[in-house]
């Protein structure tokens, strides 16, 4: 170094992260910054957003997750191996293995853990794919299957847990926890079927980023993280503050398309030519736009001018938008365009367009319609008398058999498969000794059964005891 050369300054880390940038009303971000303490002399190359800290509203109760009854066995006690997108959704955007002082965690939802999969994705793309070799192919799941297990046993990298360790948090949960402590950390079903997803994407999208081989797409990928987790820091503020007002309704589901809108408008951003819009691109409350991109566009200037740049946005296309590149794009344009298809049909973008997404899944924030309310005292032995099926010699279910299913429902406890049984009236055996002739009208009379009592105890039985095992493995397909 010569006495020309200028002095690196470094950017503040602690001036970056404990300013007023934080949402001052917000007392566990507050409480939070306190640990940053021990950064206050030190120095980064360059400035970084404002870290994921933990969010009052950013959570998943019990409940919600109770409500979407994700199946970790069968009946015989085995693990699950079909694909299960919701649980892949639960293992991309929350994390509950770090340390509280109460010793109960909740599933936080952090965004890092889904840009460090695109990131990855995009830094270790196979440019060399055989894409007619089945075994070269095959190795490259097992790639993949080697990385996405290391990084999902690892701590969402940008987050307040990730950077201390081992600090214990005073988060405190507002409820009893029971029902997260029967799902697994992370899935191995996650991991094999995203492996496999991103391997399939390679071979799909590799004419796409051919153009970037000899390139690093790092400069971009860190811009895009900086202004993305900048936006979405603003847009937990926002919603931390109006969770009861705005976003009473919000999902995770919801959270996840915001996410994708976020890093597909920076990545535009970036790409395109100026002038471009600026404007946020997920704080809207209508749930109807978010969830629906066709609508959304129309109403999102940043979508329409930014995104909709690169793309050919019609109506036939709105539920794959990102299908067909703009004809018009100069050759310079072109390989962004390409680049930017590859990155919006990404697996974790492709995952939140299952059909079974498409009116949201696990809710943020507690819903008032599904609040058991304590009508034990209302229901008699006469009326539980109409659970009684003559025909099928199934007798009404007891007021004390009633009573502990509300007591379960009002301390969040899941309902195993016992009580499953108990509700339909019915068993495993029972149903194989039916008549096949009698199969359809008598799954229909234990439904009605069922149906009743879901109506009695106030829960849904669509989308609730429809998914459960009992009623997948032994009702549903007759």
């Amino acid at each position: 170094m010569t006495t020309t050369t200028p002095k690196w300054q470094g950017k503040p880390f602690f001036a970056e992260q404990v300013s007023d940038k934080l949402n001052a009303d917000n007392e566990l971000v507050k409480r939070m910054s306190q640990h940053f303490e021990e950064f206050k002399n030190k120095k980064i190359y360059r400035s970084m957003p404002i870290i994921e800290h933990f969010y009052g509203k950013f959570k998943l109760t019990s409940e919600s997750i109770t409500d979407e009854n994700i199946q970790e066995t069968t009946s015989k006690g085995k693990d699950q191996d079909s694909r299960n997108d919701k649980r892949m959704l639960l293992d991309i955007f929350t994390y509950n293995n770090y340390y509280d002082l109460t010793l109960k965690t909740q599933r936080q939802i952090f965004f890092s853990r889904a840009y460090e999969l695109l990131a990855i994705s995009l830094l270790n793309f196979d440019f060399k794919l055989e894409v007619e070799n089945k075994d070269y192919l095959d190795k490259r799941v097992h790639h993949w299957n080697s990385i996405l297990k290391d990084l999902f046993s690892r701590t969402p990298f940008y987050t307040v847990p990730a950077l201390f360790p081992t600090k214990a948090f005073n988060i405190g949960p507002e409820e009893e926890l029971t029902d997260e402590e029967e799902i697994k950390l992370v899935s191995n079903i996650t991991i094999r079927e995203l492996s496999s997803d991103i391997a399939a994407w390679e071979v799909k999208y590799l004419s796409n980023l051919e153009y970037y081989k000899n390139d690093s797409l790092m400069p971009i990928i860190y811009s895009v993280f900086n202004k993305s987790f900048t936006q979405l820091r603003l847009l937990k503020d926002r919603i931390q503050k109006n969770a009861s007002d705005k976003y009473e309704n919000e999902t995770l589901t919801d959270l996840a398309l915001r996410f994708k809108y976020i890093v597909i408008n920076a990545f535009a951003t970036f790409m395109k030519p100026s002038p471009v819009v600026l404007q946020n691109v997920a704080f809207t409350s209508n749930l109807n736009l978010i969830r629906n991109f066709g609508e959304h566009r129309r109403y999102s200037p940043p979508l329409r001018d930014n995104v909709g740049y690169f793309f050919n946005f019609t109506e036939s296309k709105s539920s794959e938008p990102f299908i067909e590149i703009n004809d018009d794009l100069k050759d310079d344009i072109k390989p962004k365009a390409l680049l930017l298809q590859a990155i919006a049909n990404h697996p974790i973008f492709k995952l939140l367009e299952s059909e079974e997404f498409k009116n949201g899944v696990f809710y943020v924030l507690p819903q008032k319609n599904k609040i058991i309310s304590p009508i034990a005292n209302d229901i008699s032995e006469s009326v539980l008398e109409n659970t009684k099926i003559t025909e099928l010699n199934i007798e009404p279910i007891q007021l004390d058999e009633f009573k502990i299913f509300q007591e379960k429902l009002k301390r969040r406890k899941k309902l195993n498969i016992s009580d499953h049984r108990l509700m339909f009236g019915v068993d495993e055996e029972d149903i194989d000794a039916w008549d096949e002739d009698a199969k359809v009208k008598n799954k229909q009379l234990v439904i009605a059964r069922a149906e009743f009592i879901c109506e009695l105890l106030n829960i849904n039985f669509d989308g609730r005891i429809t998914q459960v095992k009992f009623f997948n493995e032994n009702l549903q397909s007759i």
